[in-house]
């Protein structure tokens, strides 16, 4: 762990007291949340450190950069701390960025936001920069899980379904992904204590293949990550899986039935119409050579 003594320039002196360090004291940690869930970055300056005492270091730069998952890591500056002032105050470099704490002047630099998004996933690095070229960082990993449905959550019976429990990183293999399908998860909770009753798919694998959807598989579906016995985070997919003849369908089929027949109902009217226009236009018509009235030689 990289820190800086502010009672010398010497680094890594002993003056517990007034040595100059961030939190959290690993420099990397990893957080998991999901779509529509809260979710915090965590970065402080360690206990009893204030910002004159960081300033009297030769402090040149605070700030956040990321770097995104996917689809290759292209770092970007996020927020920028100013410290001209007394009071710190920070500089919005991004507006797509989780938002940075509302009260800097406590030492407290976490970001946070409260529904996460799936472009949220990513490096997150808590910075301090001087002018000597001394860099204190801490990297948060922050691992957005989701589930992606193959071909879609609009289905109809007997289709075939994926469904995939993911994050954009390998998980661990100390974690596990345990499902609940529309019967278990309004009943199920997610404490370690709670047993799913029994179903026909693999509950604990990233994968699900449904070879033939049912009125059974309609519903909510709830992924849960887990490290042993212990919930991370879990995600959620509604799916929507109509009859092959729904009530819709039977109303559109009679709808246009009934177009059809109104269609061929008024061609019949109008040939008709044409016919009679015919039949009299032929019995008004005269001959052009008529025959005088009188007698005629045999």
């Amino acid at each position: 762990m990289q820190t800086i003594n502010l009672c010398s320039s010497v680094f890594f002196f002993s003056c517990p007291s007034l040595r100059l360090d961030l939190l959290p004291p690993a420099p990397i940690q990893t957080q998991y949340t999901s779509a529509s869930k809260p979710f915090t970055v965590p970065c402080s300056l360690a206990a009893n450190t204030t910002w004159a005492q960081v300033k009297s270091k030769g402090v040149q730069e605070v700030g956040w950069s990321f770097c995104p998952a996917k689809p290759q890591c292209d770092k970007s500056s996020l927020f920028s701390l100013s410290l001209e002032d007394n009071k710190p105050t920070w500089k919005t470099l991004t507006d797509r960025a989780p938002r940075p704490s509302v009260n800097p002047s406590r030492g407290d630099l976490s970001l946070g936001r409260n529904l996460a998004r799936e472009e949220d996933a990513g490096d997150y690095e808590c910075f301090v920069k001087f002018g000597d070229g001394v860099i204190l960082n801490r990297t948060v990993r922050v691992e957005v899980l989701r589930i992606v449905a193959s071909p879609g959550t609009q289905l109809t019976t007997g289709e075939q379904l994926n469904l995939t429990c993911t994050t954009d990183y390998p998980l661990p293999p100390d974690m596990q992904i345990h499902w609940f399908p529309p019967s278990m998860a309004s009943s199920s909770s997610s404490s370690s204590s709670s047993t799913p009753p029994p179903y026909t798919q693999d509950l604990q694998s990233p994968h699900l293949t449904l070879k033939g959807v049912g009125s059974d598989h309609n519903g909510t579906w709830r992924c849960e990550l887990r490290r042993g016995e212990t919930s991370l985070t879990s995600a959620v997919v509604v799916l929507n899986i109509e009859p092959k003849f729904s009530a819709w369908m039977l109303v559109t089929l009679c709808a246009a039935a009934a177009i059809l027949i109104l269609l061929v109902i008024l061609i019949v009217i109008l040939q008709r119409r044409r016919q009679r226009r015919t039949r009299r236009h032929k019995r008004l018509c005269r001959c052009e050579n008529p025959k005088p009235k009188g007698f005629y030689r045999s």
